[in-house]
């Protein structure tokens, strides 16, 4: 699978950008989330995030910046995802797109709109909601 993202050193050989498995607090008045970084496996660590909130779950596509440059960008909304499964079949299904390519953005929410969590075009995971239970699993995920 290729990288997303890719930095050249000084001596212009190629490398991988790595955030790391590492995760951050982030208050304000506004909002409390966690900001994660996810060295690999992106999808797995949102299913695994997802866990945490209760079905029905949507998910929301956004398309920043389309192929062609003409057609216009947009978001994209599933109906209500009544099923883990179907939830899990759905992201694993898109896996490599969504975590190869730079040009979009991919949110899990749930209908009681109790949590939020963001997958960016920069590879960083946001999580807003039940931020104990989702830093139980970073941790059980060595983050």
């Amino acid at each position: 699978m290729l990288p997303k993202f890719t930095a050249f050193d000084s001596l212009n050989n190629e490398s991988v950008y790595d955030y790391g498995k590492i995760y951050q607090l982030e208050e304000t008045e506004n909002y409390t989330r966690l900001k994660i970084g996810a060295s690999n496996n992106q999808i797995q660590v949102m299913l695994e995030l997802s866990a945490c909130l209760a079905a029905p779950h949507f998910i929301l596509y956004v398309l920043v910046t389309p192929r062609d440059g003409i057609t216009a960008s947009g978001r994209y909304q599933s109906p209500p995802i009544e099923s883990r499964t179907a939830l899990v079949d759905f992201l694993l299904d898109f896996k490599e797109p969504i975590e190869t390519d730079g040009r979009h953005h991919v949110w899990i929410g749930n209908a009681n709109n109790d949590g939020l969590i963001i997958y960016d075009k920069h590879n960083v995971i946001y999580a807003y909601g039940p931020i104990d239970k989702y830093m139980t699993v970073l941790r059980g995920q060595s983050h």
